[in-house]
């Protein structure tokens, strides 16, 4: 019983550690006195300035420091040696898979004496030959949203676009929106949450049956990995969205937000026009908030998001049916078919030749979605620390059949749901 549990625990830790180096970053350098020679000993200390956690490391043989698996954020780091300056670099900002160098030069003197440095980590990464980039939390929090479908923020990294051919969606290619990156189909991309492959059943990026990748809100920053990225991604023939969800800090914050769309606040489309028909009805609502802080300082974290989509959408469409004139030449055994599966035209004869003329309706859409988000963080000691994650996201969209000739009466609708978790 006990190999048995001693497996378990080994193939967890092996399938854990390629997680972590996909969420976390990378500080390295060297420490050296003001003739240039290395310094091996010196302590190294780096600190989290949102979570106050520390994380401690010795200068080797040759001067070198490395530090592992730092989570993302602000940093401060210090190093300091008997009979040298404490040395002190902030303003040190990491993002997700960052290998960032930071070197440092210590002066002979005490160790009370510090010197202070504020520098931001170097903006090329000498380290790595990957190509792409950071969609920072600024521009995740400033930039506007037609739906709040972060996956769309993607777009701003060069070799990033919507799929030419990626069509409507339907249950077969998935919903959400189909990225294309340096010419890959969308199947053919790899979607990291919190270093867990979290691709939907279509190979496609994951999101409800309402269309949004949602969780905005939860998200503190992603990478966009477009080419010659590290192999511990894998699988992946085309790009790397590897994505961060925020946790808490040592300060207690939270947000909350309502966004309204109204067909009384816009203008009729060139159809309602055309065809003289009133406005269709129009109403998006998305609302939530989010609240994230300390349950003890410098030792446990939690954050928690919530947000949910209402909307109810109608559209004016035309159909082309049979004129009346063409019902009158159906045999008898045919005609209640015609009269039942093809409403009289309420619009111009388009063929009259033919018997083709239009239906102008309204076709009624809605989608609504349920999204929640919970993570908790902990720190075991200086060199282990463990987070949870539970995401819950519940969607329905009832949508009009799409109809190439005619169009029901009744508007007859189809309705599809969804219901995820990822923990």
């Amino acid at each position: 019983m006990y190999r048995r549990v001693w497996v378990v625990v080994l193939v967890g830790i092996f399938l854990i550690t390629p997680a972590t180096a996909q969420t976390t970053a990378t500080i390295s350098g060297s420490v050296r006195d003001g003739t240039g020679a290395l310094i091996p000993g010196a302590s190294v200390m780096a600190k989290n300035v949102e979570t106050g956690i520390t994380r401690t490391t010795m200068s080797d043989e040759q001067g070198r420091y490395q530090l592992l698996n730092l989570n993302v954020g602000r940093y401060e780091i210090e190093v300091s040696l008997s009979g040298f300056q404490t040395a002190v670099r902030s303003g040190i900002v990491l993002a997700v898979g960052d290998q960032t160098v930071v070197n440092f030069t210590l002066q002979v003197g005490q160790v009370a004496e510090k010197v202070e440095v504020t520098a931001q980590a170097p903006l090329v990464d000498t380290t790595t030959s990957s190509v792409g980039g950071i969609i920072e939390t600024s521009q995740i929090v400033n930039l506007p949203l037609n739906g709040r479908s972060f996956d769309e923020l993607a777009q701003l990294q060069p070799g990033v676009t919507v799929a030419k051919f990626a069509g409507v969606g339907t249950m077969q290619s998935g919903y959400t929106t189909k990225i294309s990156i340096r010419g890959a189909r969308p199947e053919q991309n790899s979607f990291l949450l919190d270093g867990t492959d979290v691709m939907g059943p279509t190979n496609q990026i994951p999101g409800s049956v309402a269309g949004q990748s949602f969780g905005v809100d939860a998200v503190r920053e992603f990478r966009v990995e477009t080419s010659t990225y590290s192999a511990q991604y894998g699988r992946a023939a085309g790009g790397v969205i590897n994505v961060v969800t925020k946790s808490g800090t040592n300060e207690l914050h939270g947000s909350a937000f309502e966004f309204l769309r109204n067909d009384n606040l816009h203008a009729a489309t060139w159809d309602d026009n055309r065809t003289g028909r009133d406005k269709p009805e129009f109403k998006r609502n998305q609302f939530g908030f989010s609240l994230g802080g300390p349950v003890r300082t410098d030792r446990t974290f939690f954050f928690g998001s919530y947000e949910g989509r209402r909307d109810r959408q109608g559209r004016t469409t035309t159909a082309l049916v049979p004129t009346a004139a063409v019902r009158t030449t159906a045999i008898p055994a045919v005609r209640p078919f015609v009269d039942a599966f093809w409403p009289l035209p309420n619009g111009p004869i388009v063929d009259a030749a033919k018997g083709i003329a239009e239906y102008n309706y309204t076709a009624f859409s809605s989608a609504d979605e349920d999204y929640f988000t919970v993570r908790m963080d902990h720190r075991l000691s200086d060199k282990d620390s463990l987070f949870a994650r539970y995401t819950f996201d519940d969607g329905r969209n009832r949508a009009p059949p799409r109809w190439e000739q005619a169009a029901p009466p009744q508007g007859f609708s189809g309705l599809r749901t969804n219901r995820e978790t990822n923990l």
